[in-house]
């Protein structure tokens, strides 16, 4: 696959009808998440927008409100792994997660007009 290249992703109607109440429920903002899929089973994980927060914070860092940015609540989302290098994932294993992962920021992009 191309650098870039969409990927289009099937999901369960029980998957988009939760996808569908966490962005109704957010709605104006932005709303954040996973979705999981484990042993054939979806499973939608909504995690806070904690972008206003940071934006009344600190304007000149966060300049975007959370009407048109996010950023997912740490307190939620400690940490996303993804590592395609065996010893690599040796290495995180031997240095422990918490000196080698300390935050990450955004994965899903879900679009749907309300109404």
């Amino acid at each position: 696959m191309a650098a870039g290249a969409l990927t289009t992703v099937s999901l369960a109607a029980e998957t988009l009808r939760a996808l569908r109440e966490h962005a109704r429920a957010t709605y104006p903002n932005e709303c954040c998440g996973l979705i999981l899929r484990r042993g054939g089973r979806e499973e939608v994980r909504p995690i806070r927008n904690i972008q206003d927060e940071l934006h009344a914070a600190d304007p000149e860092r966060y300049p975007r409100p959370a009407r048109i940015a996010y950023y997912m609540d740490g307190k939620e989302l400690l940490a996303v792994l993804r590592t395609r290098d065996p010893e690599a994932a040796e290495r995180l294993t031997r240095l422990g997660l918490e000196d080698t992962l300390s935050s990450l920021k955004a994965f899903l992009i879900a679009e749907e007009q309300p109404g």
